[in-house]
């Protein structure tokens, strides 16, 4: 309800659905796309598959979305296997950032599977993401958030017998990393740092980029409003200047600039 309050353009329901969160139904996704719709009719309602996915799971969900296309504008796919599978579903696709659009064969290739938009993928460094722009005039990019960095269809919860409801850490070499499950028991680990290109902002669009996503899944509703302002902000020409977010790193792994 945050991001709608705060005027977003699109909101995208996420496939894997991370503890203690629970599984939206199709009542949630009714009641959302009116809340939505309400705050601002031009608003966007995407839902997402989960990054990865089983034949079992694949026909439970084409029969889960057909009750829910007259509720949502589109389909956030997450693996090939889902690309594939919806992409006759009636409703535009867009390709999420475990696609790992890298360059512009990547892009061409999901864009004949039928995805409209693709995420630019997050280990980019600045001059492949300038060509896969000239490339491809639908890219999106993730501008803030913890990052997803691998996910195991294993239950680490179970094997360790931690507490469902509280996330767990992971320490190495690279820094720490919270491990979450989801509603189908698989386990998801996320960076501990978040990662935010805001002061790059500017300089992204002048690519061409003008869709920025937030990986939002595990923030509070009030952080995600000063992180949606801060983005507002911004993008209406402020100095970047936030007591909060200019602790965050400006870049992840191979995505530098000079």
């Amino acid at each position: 309800m945050a991001a709608a309050d705060e005027g977003v353009d699109r909101i995208y329901v996420s496939g894997d659905i991370l503890n203690p969160d629970k599984p939206f139904s199709l009542k949630d996704i009714q009641s959302l796309q009116a809340y939505i719709k309400n705050k601002r009719p031009g608003a966007e309602l995407y839902l997402g598959t989960p990054r990865m996915m089983n034949e079992m799971q694949f026909e439970i969900y084409k029969s889960g979305l057909q009750t829910m296309l007259p509720y949502i504008d589109g389909i956030l796919i997450g693996n090939l296997g889902a690309a594939w599978a919806f992409k006759n579903m009636g409703v535009p696709l867009a390709g999420d950032y475990p696609l790992n659009v890298f360059n512009s064969l990547a892009a061409d290739f999901y864009r004949a599977q039928g995805t409209a938009q693709v995420t630019a993928s997050i280990e980019l460094n600045a001059a492949c993401l300038k060509k896969l722009c000239k490339a491809f005039d639908s890219i999106e990019l993730i501008a803030h958030g913890r990052i997803e960095t691998m996910y195991f269809d294993h239950d680490f919860f179970e094997i360790y017998g931690h507490d469902l409801n509280t996330p767990f850490m992971l320490y190495n070499e690279a820094g720490g990393f919270e491990i979450y499950r989801d509603q189908h028991h698989r386990t998801h680990l996320l960076t501990k740092s978040r990662f935010t290109i805001l002061p790059l902002i500017n300089d992204m669009r002048r690519l061409g980029i003008y869709a920025f996503r937030i990986e939002a899944q595990t923030e509070k509703p009030e952080a995600l409003r000063e992180i949606i302002r801060a983005f507002k902000e911004k993008n209406a020409g402020a100095v970047f200047n936030n007591p909060v977010l200019n602790k965050y790193a400006y870049s992840y792994e191979a995505l530098r600039f000079k």
